[in-house]
């Protein structure tokens, strides 16, 4: 969820960069701060943890915010689904 800097209202609009491996992905934020990227990650990028960044270039209003996750990736599925705030 994307927020102002107090963490009080929800940024909408804002574009959000999601990357992991060497892939990455856009998204604009809805209504309540929330953006969502579907990715397909490379078999390349093996398996174990590697980590899952988010972030927001800022805007006249707002100043840059980034977060990031580790996540594991195993051989059968190269999906993932995780919800963070930035």
């Amino acid at each position: 969820m994307l927020t102002d800097a107090d963490g009080v209202e929800p940024l909408t609009g804002r574009i959000v960069t999601f990357t992991i491996a060497s892939v990455t992905a856009t998204a604009t934020t809805d209504a309540i701060g929330i953006a969502s990227a579907a990715v397909t990650i490379p078999i390349s990028a093996g398996t174990g943890s590697i980590r899952l960044v988010a972030s927001f270039a800022g805007d006249s209003s707002n100043v840059p915010a980034s977060t990031s996750v580790p996540v594991i990736l195993d051989q059968l599925s190269h999906r993932v689904s995780r919800a963070f705030r930035v």
